[in-house]
């Protein structure tokens, strides 16, 4: 049962990590880091890494949202890239085991 609920989390965690963080302004890369830190058993310097890179996608996404003469077709098309590249600059700081976790958790 702790098993199933672990990886229920790590699912919901992985799923709504980039589309949450560029959704909400609010969202705290660090604290997102954190969270994926505990989840998939993150080196510290993994974590700092994978904050970088959210710090980074969020300031584009927030630059896509700001521009004005994008059309509501042209920011979506920009933010989905910057999730894209958010979910493979991820994956290329984790290990063989944690991709394995993170996929998983971006199945559901």
């Amino acid at each position: 049962m702790k098993q199933f609920l672990r990886l229920t989390v790590i699912a919901v965690l992985a799923a709504t990590l980039p589309t949450a963080l560029l959704a909400d302004d609010a969202v705290d890369p660090a604290a997102r880091a954190a969270e994926m830190q505990s989840e998939l058993g993150l080196t510290n310097a993994q974590t700092k890494q994978i904050q970088d890179i959210l710090t980074d996608s969020k300031g584009q996404a927030q630059a896509v949202k700001a521009n004005k003469s994008l059309s509501d077709d042209q920011q979506e098309a920009q933010l989905k890239k910057i999730r894209q590249d958010t979910k493979s600059k991820v994956g290329g700081v984790l290990t063989m085991q944690q991709k394995l976790k993170y996929k998983e958790m971006q199945k559901d």
